[in-house]
């Protein structure tokens, strides 16, 4: 099996610093007295998930991921949660509970995660010409067995407008709920608000434009060689989150529900 030598820049130290930060920021929400509030665990959790993501990304644009090939697509299991785990947060932090019926917006997480079983246990030739394919597509395949048919879903190929599809309409959903939560207290949504309100608002937004980024990013780029953008932009949004908690305590403090109007 051929491989290349590591390749580090500028981006691939942008990446790696947000993953750093967001195992951070994951640990941080899910301990200590912050994990008792529901929407600091579902953020928690969200910026674990984004942490394995782009770590993937930063493993494969790095060249790393030859020297762990078993590693290959360990974080796509995650990419249906990150939908609505954001969504939970949004929805915790306006009404102090999650959705009724949560569950069945992981349904589709669980059935992906099951369906990945069939890409883990693969031979190592299998993976590495799934590295090949996503990130290397100048480099000729080796003959590879399977030990059990890849996919049961058939799915796999559109896996990417599948999580992009589900972000964008949870970030949709969420842009929802906070402008109704605005509307309740007569503002519209770019009026002076209370501070909790005005945080998540903005982070809503810069979340609702990744899903938009990447319709443009990825149809410039063969398979996942554009990533490496979408990552960068992942990463801002987990510093912005951490500038948002380090301004101050109000992040933690959770917004009631207004009193509706007569």
């Amino acid at each position: 099996m051929k491989t290349l030598p590591v390749h580090l820049d500028l981006f691939a130290l942008i990446i790696l610093l947000g993953v750093a930060q967001g195992i951070f920021l994951g640990i941080f929400f899910l301990t200590g007295e912050r994990g008792r509030v529901v929407s600091n665990r579902c953020l928690g959790w969200f910026m674990l998930g984004l942490s394995a993501i782009i770590a993937e990304i930063f493993l494969c644009y790095t060249n790393y991921m030859f020297q762990i090939l078993w590693l290959i697509d360990f974080s796509e299991p995650v990419n249906l949660t990150l939908g609505p785990l954001y969504y939970f947060f949004v929805f915790a932090r306006l009404h102090q509970r999650l959705p009724k019926r949560w569950f069945w917006h992981m349904l589709p997480a669980v059935i992906w995660a099951i369906n990945s079983i069939t890409w883990f246990y693969q031979p190592i030739e299998f993976k590495y010409n799934a590295y090949l394919h996503a990130y290397h597509p100048e480099l000729a395949y080796i003959d590879s067995d399977e030990y059990l048919p890849e996919d049961f879903t058939n799915l796999r190929d559109y896996v990417s407008e599948m999580t992009m599809l589900g972000c964008a309409i949870y970030a949709f959903f969420s842009f929802l709920d906070i402008r109704k939560a605005f509307r309740q207290r007569g503002l519209s949504l770019f009026q002076t608000a209370p501070t909790q309100l005005t945080q998540l608002r903005n982070l809503i937004l810069l979340n609702l434009s990744f899903p938009i980024l990447a319709v443009f990013i990825k149809p410039q780029f063969y398979e996942d060689l554009g990533d490496y953008i979408l990552a960068c932009y992942l990463t801002l949004l987990i510093y912005t989150t951490s500038f948002l908690v380090m301004r101050g305590s109000n992040f933690f403090v959770e917004e009631p529900d207004p009193e509706p109007e007569t």
